[in-house]
């Protein structure tokens, strides 16, 4: 990784809260934004999430200190795994065909290998 690629990945819209401090991108962030994909995917739609940075970064940081209070109810099967994330800050390498096919059966009406789509809102990009 080039040294200013934490930066770059710092400013992303799924960037996990450590990237975020200026830690190193690792493993666990990997699985911390593809939680947030798939909350997305359930079905959480949150126009403050998306258009206020100060508002999505607690957000982000809820879901792993008290996931109870933060999830929104279309989400709250969510609720263990971000338990177990957060009791769990050190991931080797996620398998990620497994998740891949945890998803889907969790989800069958998304397809997480589909391609990602990229949408325009308020004059900002989006890449879901």
């Amino acid at each position: 990784m080039e040294p200013d690629d934490d930066y770059r990945l710092a400013n992303r819209f799924h960037a996990t809260p450590n990237v975020d401090m200026g830690e190193d991108h690792g493993p666990m962030d990997d699985v911390r934004q593809l939680s947030y994909a798939v909350l997305f995917a359930s079905g959480y739609n949150d126009p403050e999430y998306l258009k206020n940075r100060t508002h999505r970064d607690k957000i982000k940081r809820e879901l792993f200190r008290a996931p109870t209070g933060v999830l929104p109810e279309c989400a709250q099967w969510m609720e263990y795994f971000f338990e177990a994330i957060s009791e769990n800050d050190d991931i080797d390498f996620p398998n990620y065909e497994e998740i891949k096919d945890s998803i889907l059966e969790v989800l069958p009406v998304t397809n997480a290998i589909e391609p990602l789509r990229l949408s325009l809102e308020a004059d900002i990009w989006y890449l879901f």
